[in-house]
């Protein structure tokens, strides 16, 4: 590329004479292209030179993630360089700076994300070829890329370390709240089997209510048998994070670009690295069986849009391919406004809006119903916990269980052994009476989904519409198991409902915030939209 005095005075690059040149250190670029690279020299002939987007800076950089003041690089005792942040982020060697670093022969510096500089020391680079000690190693853009992701992929396996306490806090906490709730109704029923013996009631409702206390006592066992399963769930979880790390090292500076973007357009969004886990849908019935699982971890990066106030806001997740999808449009849209063609921007909340995504429905959380007591050819009616994938309660929901005759009003005999069910028919009455409590963001147009054994299509309840923490479903649906078998007696002895309470987050008006202002002089060389310097010289040599 050929450019002016002037457009490269502009940038910071001066030209030397060639005996200037051979004692005078300097940024040499660094770019992925390497054709590109080497073809910007800046020139530390100064005391003192700032580096940043301001014009009147000593070396005038662009693109994203660079500060107005982004740093600066001054004379040290001794007569060596050394370059200190002021604003922003900057990386020397792999790792972040945070005050005055001192600049050695061969050090790369990362600045915002486009630009990749290598500080020249030609007197010292003529002694290490004196003394034989030259580089040893090519220093290019792969080599400063790696050491970059090096350093982060340090700080990616002390996030393991993180995230494996806060797993191992979420299963203690999801084993006590069960162990706490069976206990709880373990101590009911017992209480109910000494009022029968005191009252004298009939024997069938003691023997029945007894296997019902039994079949608790095993669920309180089972919960104590999980706790010694721990470690290895936990094993497992450390080996799925760490098989995860090459995604987060290279998620970490796409999530850092994609919110300096946000941040210099003026756009209220923010993203962050989620991890979530995941819990395979043909054990998902039942709330021991999901606490022994083998679940699965995925990086999901988590989008947050802020209201006129930081309290307002509503989040949602993308896959790491919808984010990179997503970073592709942003770059494009980035462009544009870098060009400073604000009317051809997509209007924000519209479908061509990269940094938006409209409201849709999510899983708030998972309550279960064991059907023990149909079992028994019994009834049920409580209020179940609500909790969602961390392990948080976010409310409760109302369910009652009932069994019937085939006309679904009058009550069967209790039967003492599930098994007197074999080949015969059972029917009964489930109803969904409504929520309370519940928390969050995502309390509007909420319903119930749920399956029974194992039925294809899932059953749902209407949509409660509105936002509100108590909505009501009024969902009633009978059942009629025409023979049932053992499979069936074994399902309704050992598992449970599990009924996903689903809704949406309520819209936010995105918040005003101030744009940062980018004054690009059609001289100012910029690597993001180096393709118009192209173009514009190849137009120029044509209509020569």
């Amino acid at each position: 590329l050929m450019f002016t005095s002037d457009a490269l005075a502009a940038l910071g690059i001066e030209e030397l004479s060639k005996e200037q040149m051979q004692e005078t250190p300097s940024l040499v670029n660094m770019s992925d292209d390497p054709l590109m690279t080497g073809k910007l020299i800046y020139w530390l002939t100064k005391d003192e030179i700032t580096m940043g987007t301001e014009e009147s800076s000593g070396i005038v950089l662009q693109g994203i993630g660079v500060a107005e003041q982004h740093a600066v690089i001054k004379k040290v005792e001794g007569g060596g360089l050394a370059i200190e942040p002021k604003k922003g982020t900057t990386f020397m060697n792999g790792a972040e700076i945070k005050g005055q670093t001192v600049l050695e022969h061969n050090s790369r510096i990362i600045i915002g994300n486009s630009n990749v500089l290598r500080f020249n020391d030609p007197v010292a680079a003529a002694k290490l070829r004196a003394e034989g000690g030259g580089a040893k190693q090519v220093i290019d853009w792969d080599f400063a890329q790696k050491e970059l992701s090096d350093a982060l992929g340090a700080t990616v396996s002390l996030k393991v370390e993180e995230e494996i306490a806060k797993e191992k806090a979420a299963l203690d906490a999801k084993s006590k709240e069960l162990e706490e709730r069976f206990a709880k109704e373990r101590d009911e029923m017992a209480a109910e089997l000494e009022r029968l013996r005191a009252s004298g009631g009939g024997g069938v409702d003691k023997a029945a209510q007894e296997q019902k206390l039994a079949d608790l006592e095993a669920k309180v066992a089972s919960v104590g048998k999980f706790r010694k399963q721990r470690e290895a769930s936990l094993a497992a979880y450390r080996r799925d994070l760490i098989r995860l790390e090459e995604t987060l090292v290279r998620l970490n500076p796409v999530v850092g670009e994609a919110n300096a973007m946000a941040k210099q357009m003026g756009r209220r969004v923010e993203f962050a690295i989620k991890l979530v886990t995941n819990i395979p849908e043909a054990i998902s019935s039942s709330p021991l069986e999901e606490l022994w699982s083998e679940k699965t971890t995925e990086c999901m990066v988590r989008s947050t849009l802020f209201g006129h106030t930081d309290e307002v806001k509503r989040s949602w997740l993308w896959s790491v391919d919808e984010f990179y999808d997503r970073v592709f449009l942003m770059r494009d849209q980035f462009t544009l406004y870098l060009r400073g063609k604000l009317d051809e921007i997509s209007p924000r909340r519209s479908a061509g809006d990269p940094f938006y995504m409209p409201p849709k429905p999510e899983v708030i959380g998972k309550a279960f119903l064991y059907l023990t007591p149909i079992a028994h050819r019994s009834a049920i009616s409580d209020w179940l916990p609500i909790v969602d994938i961390s392990g948080k309660s976010q409310g409760e929901l109302k369910v009652s269980l009932r069994c019937t005759e085939q006309n679904y009003v009058d009550v069967p005999s209790v039967v003492a052994d599930p098994n007197e069910l074999l080949d015969k028919p059972l029917h009964f009455t489930l109803r969904i009476d409504g929520a309370r409590g519940l928390i969050g963001d995502i309390t509007e147009d909420t319903f119930v989904r749920f399956n029974f054994s194992d039925e294809d299509q899932p059953r749902t309840t209407d949509v409660c519409e509105g936002r509100t923490a108590t909505p009501q479903y009024s969902f009633k649906e009978n059942f009629d198991i025409e023979n049932c078998s053992q499979k069936m007696i074994d399902y309704l002895m050992s598992d449970a409902i599990c009924f996903e309470v689903w809704g949406q987050a309520e819209e936010v008006a995105e918040g005003q915030a101030q744009a940062t202002q980018v004054e690009q002089p059609p001289e100012i060389f910029d690597f993001f939209v180096a393709l118009d310097v192209h173009e514009s010289e190849t137009e120029g040599r044509n209509d020569a």
